[in-house]
């Protein structure tokens, strides 16, 4: 475990936050929770340690939330972040990179967008020492484990609102990879 010191010391209970073995573990300690919440009948949907419970009205949520919160504490034996959690409609809930909005559907949180943002900023940047095909390449294969992972999306309209935005920034990369004027008009001619 590091410190913000930047010294080290060695890891006696749990696993590092995202670490590849650290939903394995999450999955076999939340278990009892799964069957609680099935137990009592409430809509939930949990992916590793992140859940989401769903209810009628706001003030059902709210007692849901409390009695649950206490669950865990006593029986699981786990401090539940009240800064972190919280009670309200599912259009401002988030699971890792989803949004479930109020009819159901299934749509990309605002946040995995900006982050694919970022990610085209960063691949397609004029200044990498890469050839125009090694940028496709990249590009390629980052866009499609992307599109693996949010494809389950019902709700599409984040990501193709997007895609000019995307087309632009690759425009870009070429206009400035291009440098002198010269340089574009006979890169366009070609």
């Amino acid at each position: 475990m590091q410190h913000p010191d930047g010294s080290k010391s060695k890891r006696w209970k749990g696993t590092p936050q995202g670490g590849p073995p650290s939903p394995l573990p999450a999955n076999i300690h939340l278990d009892p929770l799964d069957k609680e919440l099935e137990k009592r009948g409430v809509s939930f949907v949990r992916y590793a340690d992140d859940i989401a419970i769903f209810a009628g009205s706001q003030r059902s949520a709210e007692r849901i939330y409390e009695g649950i919160a206490e669950w865990i504490e006593k029986h699981l034996k786990v401090e539940v972040n009240r800064d972190k959690s919280g009670v309200g409609p599912t259009g401002n809930s988030s699971l890792p990179g989803f949004r479930i909005y109020e009819d159901g559907k299934v749509g990309v949180s605002p946040k995995a967008i900006e982050k694919l943002k970022a990610k085209v900023r960063n691949l397609w940047d004029a200044r990498q020492s890469l050839t125009s095909e090694q940028l496709r390449d990249q590009w390629q294969r980052y866009i499609r484990g992307w599109w693996n992972y949010f494809s389950l999306a019902e709700r599409r309209w984040e990501v193709t609102d997007s895609s000019g935005w995307i087309r632009r920034h690759m425009r870009k990369c070429f206009w400035l990879r291009w440098k002198t004027p010269s340089g574009r008009i006979n890169a366009l001619r070609r």
